[in-house]
């Protein structure tokens, strides 16, 4: 609950497609301007209840990114970059690991 607070108005990366990767999605959503889910599978639906994916799917901020994986993490001292490799596409974008959103 804290970390979610701690991030609002930021993107937030989340990893992972199962039950609680959902339900974390959805607690950050309140507060953070974007979640962004990295699913490593092609669908929500092999390992999420449907109930909470399409409670997923009817909020607005948050995007689902399936067949992405994270390869790789930077930074010195703290976190300041994610490459996540987009299987289907064999690219990979390297994205801020703490970006705020213009208020």
């Amino acid at each position: 609950m804290t970390e979610a607070i701690a991030c609002s108005n930021e993107e937030v990366y989340l990893i992972g497609g199962a039950n609680s990767a959902g339900q974390a999605a959805m607690h950050f959503s309140k507060y953070a301007s974007k979640v962004i889910m990295l699913v490593r599978g092609e669908s929500l639906s092999l390992s999420m209840s449907q109930y909470l994916i399409d409670q997923i799917a009817a909020t607005a901020n948050i995007q689902v990114c399936t067949s992405c994986s994270v390869v790789e993490v930077k930074g010195d001292e703290h976190l300041e970059e994610i490459v996540i490799a987009h299987v289907k596409t064999r690219q990979t974008q390297t994205v801020l690991a703490r970006r705020r959103s213009p208020s």
